[in-house]
Order: structure tokens, then C-alpha cells, then sequence
């Protein structure tokens, strides 16, 4: 623990932003191992120079390590952040009784093609609204892996699976975050429930974000169906919703009021009208801005600028996996990944090195030394995958290194038909292998 940042080795600098979280998940043993880890990492922190490195905890599936904090003042002490994964945008009294910020450290998890624009922007808003938590972390960025291996779809900004043809494909729930992300900065505040953020009276919810120096103000107003908006290891409370007017009257805005909001809108209904700029909303001379809502919408109304689209043109077509292809691991430098070959157990890296049979410098080798804590699942055998699933007849051929210390395991093909994505196990692999020992 003490070598685990190659910093705690150079000089001590002051990090304010830097936040460690703990072991992911340890839903069992955290209130045992889980606290001695935190007061652990605390002291080590500490004596290493790191005092404004702040820690999160739990990155569990429940706010029971707030339960925790409230009889344990050191842990209490030791802990920044008090988050969990997948909360269903709801936090209990304990977490709030911590008044410690509350996290979403893990959420979204949905089909970026599906569910995940309506998820996305209902979790963004009602994290905050329903359960008071100032950060939503997504599960995970780009869906940069095999479209046979499990939560293929599931990057929430874009699809770019094929990186030999160069396409990629920006999804709905990029749009729908950047209504938050492009008109909230770090140091606004978030409104709090009924006193500028709140629920709507015909379904949906909405955040206001004032900065405390400018003065600006930017609402984000969603109302997206939530039986179809349901993201992945949650609960999705269910309501009606419908069309309306909605009127918000601004108040108290550092002493001015706006003379117009600027408007973006997307509609997540099954058209592909994302993040468009629409004509602005005057404010009447009451401070009353009032504006027309959809279903499935989700409208910024701000009074900042600089926002865009952005534009991507020219992206190469899709393409499927070379039907020849050879690699000799020759033009990587060492340590370097190899092109295409996905990790699913172990770490393999291009070794650089002469070895006296073959007939390159360099191979590709499995470098981890033996199994890692165990976390889900139980002990898997080391392997990568790369290639194309609908493949039905085809060659391979690896030279091992030698002197090879373990068996090189080829499948050349993946679950037997029928059976869908690759689950992570190679032994619910069904087809002939090839073991080559050494």
C-alpha cells in the first residue's frame, strides 16, 4: 500500500483535487476489512505528505458505510466522500446525517443505443433532487471493446469498436449529459429542492446551477419517460408524465434579473434532435421565464455562452476484422499493448528481447505473476481475445517463444453458436483448443 502512487516516492505536493477510493464492491467485508484499509491508507497518506489527498468511501451497493461513519468518529474523520454504486437516485437519512458530500460513484450502465440517453439525463438531475448527491459517475466512457464481449453497448459517450477501419459513432447520452456539463462548471452551486431545483408537477425534474461570481444561471429541465429510462443494477421509480408549461421565476440572482435565457434542447423520443441551440425566452418584468416542455425532453435554459455541438465529419466506415492478419509484435516499443488483442484475465504486454528460436525480437507475454485478489469471480486463466464473431472456419498460427515456462492456449473460436457475448470465462468456452507447451 505504501508504493501503490509513484508519487509517494518524489517530494510531497499539494494535490486538493486527488481523491482515492477504496477496494470496489467489498459489499461483505467492509465494515471488517474495508475500515482498517481506510484508517490505513489515512495514516500512510499522512505520513507521506499527502494531507489534502482526500479519500472516498465505500463503492458499495448500499449507503451502509455512512451507517458505519456515524459510530466510528476515526473513520469519520478519514473520509472526504461518502458514496455507493448504482443508488437509484435516492440516498437514506444515514448518508445525509454524515453531512459529508454524497456521491453516485458508479451509475448509468445501459445500452448507449437503448435506454442510455433517458437514463442518463434523468440520473444527472434526480441524484441531486431526490437524493442530495453532488457527483454521478458514469459506467464507462466508450464502448472501445468486441461487440461479442459482455455490456458491449454500454459506453455512454460513443461507440469506436473497430479501430482498424478509424469509425466512431457519438450516442444520445453524450447529449444528454452535455446539458449539465457545458453550463455547470466546479464552483457553482446546485439549488437546492424546492428552492430552485425540484420535481415537475406533470413528470420529469429539473437543476438550476448558479454561479456565485458571475451571477449566470443555467437550468436543466428533463422529463424523459422513466419506463424507458432505466439504467443498469437500478431501481427506476415509476410516474406519469406529460407535456407542460413550466414557469420558474428567478429571484435573488446576485441582485439582477436576466433580460433573456439562451435555450438548448434535445428530445430523446426517438428522433435525433440532440443539443440544438432553439430561440431564447425573454423574462417577463416579473422575473417569470416560462417554457413548453415535451415528453422526453431535456432543455437547458442558461445564461452563459460558449456552449457548442461540436462537429465530427469525414469518420471512415465501419468495417470488419481484417480477414488476414498478421502481427509480429516487432514494431511496439516494450511494455507497449498490442493492437486488438482485448484482456479479459492477466496483463499482456510486448516483451523486447532476443531469444534464441525465434525469429523476431519481440513477443507478446503474459506478465502477471499470479492471480490478483479475487473480486466476483473465481480464478480464470489468463487470456485476450481479438478477432471477428461471426468468423466459421479459420487458421491460426503462434510461434511461442523458447524456453516457454506455461502452455499457450489458442481458441480460435469464441462461445459455442448460439450462445451470444463472451462471458469472462474461459472455461464456458466450448470448441477445440490447441495447447502448445514448452
Amino acid at each position: 500500500m505504501p508504493g501503490f502512487t509513484p508519487m509517494a516516492h518524489t517530494t510531497p505536493r499539494s494535490f486538493a483535487t486527488i481523491r482515492i477510493s477504496v477496494w470496489n464492491e467489498m459489499d461483505r467485508d467492509f465494515a471488517s476489512s474495508g475500515v482498517k484499509y481506510i484508517k490505513a491508507l489515512r495514516k500512510t497518506l499522512d505520513a507521506r505528505g499527502f494531507h489534502s489527498t482526500k479519500i472516498v468511501a465505500g463503492d458499495v451497493h448500499s449507503w451502509a458505510p455512512a451507517t458505519v461513519m456515524l459510530t466510528d468518529p476515526e473513520l469519520a474523520d478519514d473520509v472526504a466522500v461518502v458514496c455507493r454504486h448504482y443508488p437509484s437516485t435516492v440516498s437514506d437519512p444515514d448518508a445525509k446525517a454524515t453531512r459529508k458530500p454524497l456521491w453516485s460513484s458508479e451509475d448509468y450502465a445501459a445500452s448507449n443505443v437503448g435506454s442510455g440517453g433517458r437514463c442518463e439525463a434523468r440520473i444527472l438531475n434526480q441524484n441531486w433532487v431526490m437524493g442530495e448527491m453532488t457527483a454521478t459517475v458514469n459506467w464507462n466512457l466508450i464502448s472501445s471493446y468486441y461487440s461479442f464481449t459482455e455490456w458491449a453497448d454500454d459506453g455512454f459517450s460513443m461507440t469506436a469498436r473497430s479501430p482498424w477501419s478509424g469509425f466512431y459513432e457519438v450516442q444520445p447520452p453524450l447529449w444528454a449529459a452535455a446539458h449539465t456539463t457545458q453550463f455547470a462548471v466546479p464552483g457553482n452551486t446546485a439549488l437546492a429542492n424546492q428552492s430552485g431545483s425540484g420535481l415537475l408537477p406533470n413528470g420529469g425534474s429539473y437543476v438550476t446551477y448558479y454561479d456565485n461570481t458571475t451571477g449566470d444561471l443555467s437550468i436543466v429541465v428533463e422529463k424523459v419517460q422513466p419506463k424507458l429510462a432505466g439504467c443498469g443494477f437500478s431501481r427506476v421509480y415509476q410516474y406519469a408524465t406529460d407535456a407542460e408549461d413550466v414557469t420558474f421565476r428567478i429571484q435573488n440572482a446576485g441582485g439582477r434579473t436576466p433580460k433573456a435565457f439562451r435555450v438548448w434542447r434535445s428530445n430523446f423520443g426517438g428522433s435525433s434532435s440532440f443539443f440544438e441551440e432553439v430561440a431564447p425566452i425573454s423574462v417577463s418584468g416579473t422575473g417569470d421565464v416560462t417554457v413548453h416542455v415535451q415528453v422526453d425532453d431535456v432543455i437547458t435554459l442558461t445564461t452563459t455562452t460558449g456552449q457548442t455541438k461540436g462537429n465530427y465529419t469525414g469518420v471512415p466506415d465501419d468495417a470488419r476484422f481484417p480477414t488476414t492478419y498478421v502481427d509480429n509484435f516487432d514494431s511496439y516499443p516494450a511494455d507497449a499493448a498490442a493492437a486488438y488483442f482485448t484482456e479479459m484475465s492477466g496483463a499482456f504486454d510486448v516483451h523486447v528481447g532476443p531469444d534464441s528460436t525465434s525469429l523476431h525480437n519481440s513477443t507478446l507475454r503474459q506478465n502477471a505473476v499470479g492471480f490478483p485478489v479475487k473480486w466476483l469471480r473465481g480464478d480464470i486463466i489468463p487470456f485476450a481475445v481479438m478477432g471477428d464473431s461471426e468468423w466459421v472456419e479459420c487458421a491460426v498460427h503462434v510461434r511461442p517463444p523458447t524456453p516457454c515456462l506455461h502452455s499457450t492456449l489458442v481458441n480460435p473460436r469464441r462461445d459455442s453458436p448460439g450462445l451470444g457475448r463472451i462471458r469472462v470465462s474461459a472455461r464456458m468456452m466450448q470448441s477445440v483448443l490447441y495447447n502448445v507447451h514448452s
